[in-house]
């Protein structure tokens, strides 16, 4: 079957993705080779195998001391090349044999082969291997590769054996140097695979030229002019543009290097775990690295969610054993590493095992017939834990992906609660976790430009080795440290911390009988209305009991808070129903549900919260809440309560009914559209500290009357492009109305972001002289955007010396898709348009010498760029 398609950069149209080794002994053997992995399957690429012919010293019978992979024609003084033969059986049919000398070679083994193959759906590839040879045995490297399914037509796709023959049977000239170039980069030969894929890259096979252009930039890495083995900035600019270009093998190594420079570089440790994730490493080196990244983030006051895992012990004949226990809370364990990694330090599990031996009526209940797990007595008291787990043993027959997630007051006494069978895949409690995070941020209306959880699977560099990956990287590129800190669930109450004076506008009768939950503070269409003072002496304001009579309306009320210092803390807000709350004019939470779920139509505190920044002085606190229509009213009102970082009461609150007349907090006032926004001072927060960008600010920025934005998602066709209808058709601009379908595909940088396999689109505005570009650039790769662009040298001129990092104009809302950003940038001058979006990346720079609390590299080499 044909897999979905990936995303991002790099995908399974032109990424080459290393999947490990094996040493081929002599005789002959069965072997289960790995192939590449994707969220939808694997991708369609053939397997290729590199070797070279095993070097032993003369008269040696031992076994083979093999060659570092990195430096594939390094030899010892006295060692030779010994003959070996490598012969392959698949289905019982013998494939032409391979013959290996001393440069490396390279075996193909087709797409065709490998589906038909019955471990396809495990992704590897079942077949018996011999060796020929007087050495003990040889080592294969393993890549999988798209190129013989899209170069070369339907003669390189069912091409099967040495990499060397192709020749005889290709008759496209263009093809047939493709190949020879590409054997040659294989066999080290440099030099000549350069020239060869440079005579390709302009051929008119459009397909075929994007792999010769493909291939001069690995050649471009290869060649670079200085490789100073201890600078920090030179292994990120190579890290970032391998990353992005689909060379996973040697992005891990550039960022290895990199955090081994720099210990507490918390990136490099993330994207090197990353990068080794997609060759193929071992998940437990993988995490050893998300642990790393994790703890070098060094994040003050991370949000914990205190979760508790409810693990049934015994189930309908089942019982876990002692091992499959261990299992069940390593997983969980992970779980909390890999959230503390990708929320760059700022979010992690506070996580309990609790054990129960067997599975009866009174310890498992479906809670709102949607989530099985411990019934609302397990948990005693309201806000005890944010989370309940439930494992089971899974019987047979039962399907072991399947997952129960429900937000909270879903779960026991109004925790959140997710549920899993024994075996589950990591890719389930991803999947539930995202949805939880996802729900929080949801219930205080800040989850615009987040991906929803069904597109949250195609964020990230590609293709993913598992759906996890997808929705780890969804995570860790497009939500940010300011979001996770705003990301509350359950708490217990705190005596002395819930605001009782308000100062209270209306009833106003409901200017329709909707239930909008975005509640605008331009609350009443009739004017201002007379406040009342309001005194209580209960947490919940409960206004129906207030106002009996006052059907379907809303009230508008203010407390003023003195905080003695500034300082981040929690507020929570309950509703019943529909409640929105602004703190010194900005709209902090925009609760968009009805409250409640089990407890639907109850004045419950707590039901929503947000971590906030209190000023020194007065703060204004306003919440407008609503009534339900007449017939659905089940009583209406609200509570707030402000709780310290670590949910103790701040020191020094008072809180007051009537506005003070001094030290009051100054108001908030948005981001505004136009100026330019530095990357490093927003990337800890860009969806409060950038301005979300409208139709209107684009055509503003960029005098183009008519530009709007354009978004559609599918599960395997979808496009972000700015659109504008002056704008005839060209190799810079395509008209939405060209996209077909289910078939549709764009490579080439122009308006339109292909999602399925670009992180770029642009438009250019403005005059010839200084005609500058509007970048949208995925979060995936605003690193790679903001650290390694490469602009026309006329832009140092037109920007007066701002880098591309400090020319952010804000993000945009791409909806189900996410957030994309918009940089203002000129890439090139005149028609030099840049052909594919790597063309824009550039990982040559001047060189920078380390910071002074780093690795020192010692004297620059020779050939380096001076200081």
């Amino acid at each position: 079957s044909q897999p979905t398609r990936t995303i991002a950069a790099g995908n399974d149209e032109i990424s080459i993705v290393p999947v490990g080794a094996v040493l081929v002994n002599q005789g002959e053997h069965d072997a289960v080779l790995p192939i590449a992995q994707s969220v939808g399957g694997p991708p369609k690429m053939a397997l290729v195998l590199v070797a070279s012919a095993p070097l032993m010293d003369p008269g040696n019978v031992g076994p083979v001391e093999e060659d570092p992979l990195s430096d594939p024609l390094a030899g010892g003084a006295n060692r030779q090349a010994v003959a070996a033969t490598i012969q392959f059986k698949v289905y019982g049919n013998d494939l032409p044999p391979w013959i290996l000398g001393p440069k490396r070679s390279a075996y193909v083994i087709n797409y065709d082969t490998i589906r038909r193959n019955p471990s396809f759906n495990s992704d590897s590839l079942s077949l018996q291997i011999s060796l020929e040879s007087t050495a003990e045995s040889v080592k294969l490297s393993l890549i999988s590769m798209p190129d013989f399914v899209r170069v070369g037509g339907e003669t390189a796709a069912i091409f099967q054996g040495p990499l060397d023959a192709i020749g005889e049977l290709l008759k496209d000239a263009d093809a047939l140097a493709y190949y020879t170039a590409l054997a040659q980069e294989i066999g080290g030969d440099l030099t000549n695979a350069k020239l060869g894929y440079g005579r390709l890259a302009d051929s008119k096979n459009a397909e075929l030229a994007r792999f010769a252009r493909r291939g001069l930039r690995m050649m471009a890495y290869h060649n670079r002019p200085y490789k100073l083995s201890g600078n920090l900035v030179e292994h990120l600019r190579m890290g970032y543009f391998t990353q992005f270009c689909g060379f996973y093998g040697p992005a891990f190594a550039e960022f290895e290097d990199a955090r081994i420079i720099n210990s507490t570089h918390a990136d490099s440790q993330y994207r090197a775990g990353e990068s080794l994730e997609r060759i193929g490493g071992d998940t437990l080196d993988v995490v050893q690295y998300m642990g790393r990244a994790g703890e070098n983030a060094a994040y003050p006051n991370p949000t914990i969610w205190n979760a508790v895992v409810a693990i049934i012990k015994s189930r309908g004949g089942k019982t876990l054993s002692k091992d499959e226990l261990i299992t069940v809370k390593d997983q969980f364990i992970l779980l909390d590493r890999i959230l503390w990694a990708v929320s760059h330090g700022a979010f992690r599990l506070g996580i309990s095992f609790y054990e129960i031996e067997k599975e009866e009526t009174d310890t498992l209940t479906r809670h709102l017939d949607r989530v099985t797990g411990p019934p609302d007595s397990f948990v005693q008291k309201r806000g005890w834990y944010d989370i309940v787990f439930c494992v089971r043993p899974r019987i047979e027959g039962e399907d072991r992906n399947l997952a129960e997630v429900g937000w909270t007051d879903v779960g026991p006494n109004g925790a959140a609660i997710a549920s899993f069978y024994h075996d589950a895949p990591f890719t389930s409690h991803m999947k539930s976790m995202y949805a939880l995070l996802y729900a929080s941020a949801k219930s205080t209306g800040s989850a615009r430009g987040w991906p929803d959880p069904n597109a949250a699977t195609l964020c990230g560099f590609q293709p993913a080795r598992f759906a996890s990956s997808a929705l780890r990287s969804a995570l860790r590129y497009c939500v940010f440290p300011g979001d996770f800190d705003r990301l509350g669930a359950m708490d217990v109450p705190v005596e002395a911390t819930y605001l009782k004076l308000w100062s209270v506008e209306g009833p106003v009768t409901a200017a329709s009988q909707n239930e909008s939950p975005e509640l605008d503070s331009n609350w009443s269409a009739n004017g201002p209305q007379k406040s009342t003072a309001l005194v209580s002496n209960d947490d919940f304001i409960d206004l129906a009991g207030r106002f009996p009579n006052a059907g379907a309306a809303r009230v508008r009320a203010t407390s003023w808070i003195f905080c003695p210092t500034s300082q981040t803390v929690w507020i929570r807000m309950g509703r019943n129903d529909r409640a929105s709350l602004w703190l010194n004019g900005r709209r902090v939470i925009a609760a968009p549900s009805i409250a409640g779920a089990k407890f639907e139509g109850q004045n419950l505190v707590d039901t929503v919260s947000t971590r906030e920044t209190l000023q020194s002085g007065w703060n204004e606190v306003q919440v407008i809440a609503a009534s339900r229509p007449t017939e659905k009213n089940k009583g209406w009102g609200f509570s707030v309560r402000i709780l310290s970082a670590d949910k103790v009461p701040v020191p020094g609150l008072a809180c007051v009914h009537e506005k003070p007349k001094e030290r009051l907090a100054s108001r908030y006032e948005a981001p505004k559209a136009g100026p330019y926004y530095q990357w490093s001072k927003v990337q800890r927060d860009p969806r409060r500290l950038l301005p979300c960008l409208t139709d209107v600010d684009l055509q503003k920025i960029s005098g183009i009357s008519d530009l709007r934005l354009q978004a559609t998602y599918s599960s395997n066709s979808s496009f972000v492009a700015l659109v504008s209808a002056a704008s005839k058709p060209s190799a810079r601009y395509r008209a939405p109305a060209d996209w077909s379908g289910n078939d549709a595909r764009d490579v080439r940088l122009n308006n339109m972001m292909d999602w399925s396999r670009e992180a770029f689109a642009a438009i250019r505005f403005g005059s010839a002289n200084d005609a500058r570009d509007l970048l949208l650039v995925r979060p995936d790769a605003m690193e790679a955007a903001t650290y390694i662009l490469k602009e026309s040298e006329s832009a140092s001129t037109i920007f007066k010396g701002k880098s591309a990092a400090d020319r952010l104009l804000g993000w945009i809302d791409a909806g189900p898709l996410g957030m994309v950003f918009v940089l203002d940038v000129r890439l090139a001058d005149g028609d030099a348009w840049p052909l594919e979006e790597e063309d824009i990346l550039s990982p040559f720079g001047k060189f920078v010498p380390n910071g002074p609390d780093e690795f020192r590299e010692g004297p620059p080499w020779s050939e380096s760029p001076p200081a």
